[in-house]
């Protein structure tokens, strides 16, 4: 049980040096340090099978904790430099664009805008590149006469015009280009279903395919429905 639990602080412990860090690590550091996490981690097991008996509790205790520290810092790297490489184009800058993708999360609906987080299949017929935003903020105008159903799972192709997310400048204010990179969120646009109308692909196939997010999607309609 307590290695368990000094394995766990020590993840936490190199997750928060990575998010303390004012600039990623370069890739070849990210590298190093997920082998020498490794490294650290068999020591024990090569001592035991090489001098026929184990490491002093206290020592072993203290090479996991480092390796498992190392692993964190290194895989919380890796992950954040992943997502900064994510940029839309420039030349995407104020142009319609081809969406296919899957609604991902909890679409909310404020009068007659709903806003969904959506998974990228496709930019303009061509599969979503690795330099490019695979998670994208929709915002959707919908007429109440035309209104679709919408729900988490949806695959959609949409119309849309995007841009990069801006923060603020205030010390201490509201960081909406923070919040969104914490969620993944590498690019918001609005959907223009007068360029070309959105057309539903297929609904969701499966409980694995967004079920949580439907089912909450129920209860809150739910709710609303009785509550006003």
């Amino acid at each position: 049980m307590a290695r368990w639990l000094i394995a766990m602080l020590a993840w936490l412990a190199g997750v928060a040096i990575q998010l303390q860090q004012a600039e990623l690590a370069a890739p070849v550091w990210v590298f190093g340090g997920a082998v020498l996490g490794v490294l650290t981690l068999v020591v024990p097991a090569i001592h035991s099978s090489v001098r026929q008996r184990r490491l002093p509790e206290g020592t072993s205790l203290v090479l996991m904790a480092l390796g498992v520290l190392l692993l964190a810092w290194a895989a919380t790297s890796w992950r954040a430099g992943v997502r900064v490489a994510q940029v839309l184009p420039d030349a995407w800058g104020g142009q319609e664009v081809a969406v296919e993708g899957r609604i991902d999360s909890l679409p909310e609906r404020r009068a007659d805008t709903w806003r969904m987080d959506v998974q990228v299949r496709r930019y303009n017929g061509q599969s979503v590149q690795a330099d490019q935003p695979q998670r994208i903020m929709l915002f959707w105008r919908v007429d109440d006469a035309r209104q679709p159903v919408i729900t988490a799972g949806q695959v959609w192709l949409w119309r849309v015009r995007l841009q990069r997310p801006v923060g603020v400048s205030n010390p201490g204010g509201f960081d909406q280009a923070l919040w969104l990179f914490e969620r993944g969120v590498r690019a918001t646009g609005s959907v223009r279903p007068r360029a070309q109308a959105p057309v539903l692909l297929r609904g969701p196939a499966g409980w694995l395919d967004g079920g949580v997010d439907r089912l909450r999607q129920r209860m809150r309609e739910a709710l609303v429905r009785e509550v006003g």
